[in-house]
């Protein structure tokens, strides 16, 4: 069972929180029972993030030195691709005892395995390191979320609700067209039931076209993030040659050409992706005294 049959069985609410970490790279801790489950549920939701680079811990590097000389590289380079680290059960002990750092981890535990730590002794270890992480359960065919935290940020989940309802919405009306104009070149023809109820199974695309709806709409974010980026970086240079510049949301979401979110969600969204923070620039006037310099940039 992959992801999206797990979120079509899930609250809307845990599947708008997982992308909401995923996005802003906050740990992610899954317990479950089943290792296969758990191993396909985090390659799944690493590969939700088609932008990101994927990096498992004991294949791909193996001590902290290395996953921390990655993170400090994304400090000084804007253009570097920013990874999503994931740990499998078989070496999430170790990750929780040697780490130092869980930002950007999706780490796998098998509940109630000898081997396993527990879900206290995990949370008490990610605590010294981190302010928050997102717990995951695996529930049967269902998954659960709690936000784990000593402090814990105001989330708005409208973005993250309607990409995963944009994606429903859109799937069905794809698979109603393609069973339309099935049945209409079948309109004559005669099937036992059985054969015309396989013919008419299109449960496979419908998981594939969620996906891939899902995958699209999160990068047509993070490509009106970056856009937003260029605009609001130039004028932070601006600002140290001594002009005083601001842009208003609405100049700013018609020049990167996307009104999905809110330009507090993309701002959100810079600050954790490029720890850069340009709330300063963004003026709540209508009016904007920066719009004319970049009024044609995208068109």
């Amino acid at each position: 069972m992959n992801i999206i049959e797990i979120f079509t069985h899930s609250n809307i609410n845990d599947v708008a929180l997982i992308i909401r970490c995923l996005l802003d790279r906050t740990p992610i801790v899954i317990f479950g029972e089943d290792l296969n489950q758990i191993e396909e549920i985090i390659n799944d939701l690493s590969n939700l993030i088609p932008f990101r680079n994927v990096l498992t811990f004991f294949n791909d590097f193996v001590d902290e030195s290395d996953y921390q000389d990655l993170l400090e590289n994304e400090e000084y380079d804007l253009q570097a691709q920013r990874t999503v680290f994931i740990g499998f059960p078989q070496t999430s002990d170790r990750i929780i005892g040697a780490f130092h750092s869980f930002k950007a981890w999706i780490i796998g535990f098998e509940q109630n395995s000898e081997n396993s730590l527990g879900i206290d002794l995990v949370r008490d270890r990610i605590f010294l390191f981190e302010k928050q992480f997102l717990l995951v359960k695996i529930k049967n065919s269902s998954i659960e979320t709690q936000l784990e935290g000593k402090s814990f940020p105001n989330y708005n989940l409208n973005f993250e609700k309607w990409v995963y309802q944009d994606a429903i919405k859109r799937t069905e009306t794809s698979i109603e067209k393609m069973k339309r104009v099935i049945s209409k070149g079948l309109k004559n023809e005669y099937f036992h039931n059985d054969d015309f109820q396989n013919i008419m199974n299109f449960s496979l695309e419908e998981k594939e076209l969620q996906e891939n709806i899902v995958k699209k709409e999160i990068l047509n974010f993070y490509e009106a993030c970056k856009r937003s980026l260029s605009i609001l970086n130039r004028m932070n240079v601006l600002e140290t040659m001594g002009h005083a510049v601001k842009i208003s949301s609405r100049t700013l979401l018609a020049t990167v050409a996307y009104k999905k979110a809110s330009m507090h969600r993309i701002l959100q969204f810079i600050c954790s992706e490029w720890y850069l923070t340009f709330n300063f620039f963004i003026n709540s006037n209508k009016q904007s005294n920066f719009s004319d310099t970049f009024e044609s940039l995208w068109g």
